[in-house]
């Protein structure tokens, strides 16, 4: 066993996938009731997400909390994200980012709902905006990284645990 190795355990990390091929069926009943002061919309300007993402993390750590963006940076910027903003009235409340990759797989990341904006619905209605759009483009399969806080959102969108990964690392000593 690596434990006994000079390795520690560091994270357990859940992925979850769900099919969304045209024969694969998608909850609509979850973009019901349709909510006037809520606004899901594709956001094509990197500067423009980045903006909307650090004003709902902010509400997680305060400010700083957007120097959390730095590792997704690179996918952010690079022009093959595809992102999407939630506004509730006018203020963002939520974010979500899906990337088109090899084999028909939609990746996606950095979904977040601003905390005060939390169990409306928010997060639900975006992920399966960008679903329907992730199957328009021709994607067949999406996978993300489920924390313990969206684990029953996707859940209800119909992921299924895929495989869950301990990450070890080495201790040097």
């Amino acid at each position: 066993m690596l434990l006994s190795r000079d390795y520690k355990y560091v994270i357990s990390l859940t992925y979850m996938a769900r099919r969304i091929d045209p024969d694969a069926a998608l909850p609509l009943h979850l973009l019901e009731p349709a909510d006037p002061s809520l606004a899901i919309s594709f956001c094509d300007s990197p500067q423009d997400f980045q903006d909307h993402w650090a004003s709902v993390v902010s509400g997680f750590h305060g400010p700083e909390a957007a120097l959390k963006m730095d590792p997704f940076k690179p996918m952010v910027e690079n022009g093959v994200a595809i992102h999407y903003i939630a506004k509730l009235d006018g203020r963002s409340v939520g974010t979500a980012t899906a990337i088109d990759c090899a084999h028909g797989i939609c990746a996606i990341f950095l979904v977040t709902v601003h905390p005060e904006a939390r169990n409306k619905g928010i997060a639900s209605k975006m992920l399966l905006q960008l679903l329907l759009d992730a199957r328009k483009r021709g994607m067949k399969l999406a996978v993300l990284e489920a924390t313990d806080m969206g684990r029953q959102v996707y859940l209800k969108l119909g992921f299924e645990d895929d495989v869950k990964v301990d990450l070890l690392a080495k201790e040097f000593h």
